[in-house]
């Protein structure tokens, strides 16, 4: 992608950051970096400063090894103190780490949470992504890449992600019920946007084989699922997007039908699964 298309779709904030990390690792590690690409948030044009992170893959020379970790972690480092209301999160792998079939089971290093760390890096989301949406900052684009994707891995990578994270998520949340009156408004926010916007787009993956942004997800569910549960979905939609509008008389309120809904959410899923296996 030329430097002018770049500029169209990444805010100038974020590709402040980029120039200033391709710097520092151009120093740091000369030669190294060959590709960066951005996806998530990003790359579906649904950005929010102080809430979406920056998601990249960097594709190096060559693996990152142990004697270049003081190094990568140092520029991270430089990039969090430079512009502290970003959050840079990603990993480093290779050309051959790509094309490799067995690319979801191998480790690489990241960047996650302010600390440099080593675990599976690309997974079929990441995939998906780097395959119809990744934005390269440097680099091939993203129809020269030779990265294999089955949507039949992304269906059940989602469906595996409902029945782990989501659902100890759930049963977490079920156990700090008595606690969450002690939680503040802030709190209790973050947590509605992230837990029902996060499985409403797992909801849109499962049925469109797609991926979208949390407030689409939202705004699709809003137009496929019962009225019952429209006004915490919108709820969620409203504190993703800034709106101040109240749906709910009380916290209690608002926390009991979450709870509700993230049930019924993950039996629905459970059921659509069921029925697609039968089709098959």
């Amino acid at each position: 992608m030329e430097s002018g298309d770049v500029m169209q779709v990444i805010p100038s904030p974020i590709r402040e950051v980029l120039d200033d990390y391709i710097e520092l690792i151009g120093a740091s590690l000369p030669t190294r970096l060959e590709g960066l690409y951005v996806h998530g948030s990003i790359a579906l044009g649904a950005y929010v400063e102080g809430k979406s992170d920056i998601d990249f893959i960097a594709v190096t020379s060559e693996p990152i090894t142990e004697k270049d970790l003081p190094l990568l972690s140092g520029l991270h480092l430089r990039i969090k103190k430079m512009f502290p209301s970003f959050e840079l999160d990603g990993g480093y792998v290779t050309w051959d780490d790509l094309a490799e079939d067995d690319i979801y089971q191998k480790s690489f290093v990241y960047y996650n949470d302010g600390e440099m760390k080593k675990g599976t890096v690309i997974n079929p989301v990441t995939t998906w992504f780097l395959q119809k949406k990744a934005v390269n900052i440097i680099g091939p684009g993203i129809q020269e890449l030779e990265i294999g994707l089955d949507d039949r891995l992304l269906i059940r990578y989602t469906f595996e992600n409902i029945n782990t994270y989501w659902a100890d998520r759930i049963q977490f949340l079920e156990s700090q019920v008595d606690r969450l009156d002690q939680w503040t408004t802030e709190q209790i926010d973050s947590e509605l946007e992230w837990s029902i916007l996060g499985m409403l787009r797992q909801y849109y993956t499962l049925k469109e084989k797609d991926i979208i942004s949390k407030v689409e997800a939202g705004e699709y569910a809003l137009r496929h699922l019962p009225a019952l549960w429209h006004p915490i979905i919108q709820e969620a939609i409203n504190i993703r997007s800034g709106n101040k509008e109240e749906l709910f008389g009380t916290h209690d309120e608002r926390i009991q039908t979450a709870l509700k809904f993230l049930r019924y959410l993950h039996s629905h899923f459970n059921q659509l699964m069921e029925v697609e296996g039968r089709r098959k």
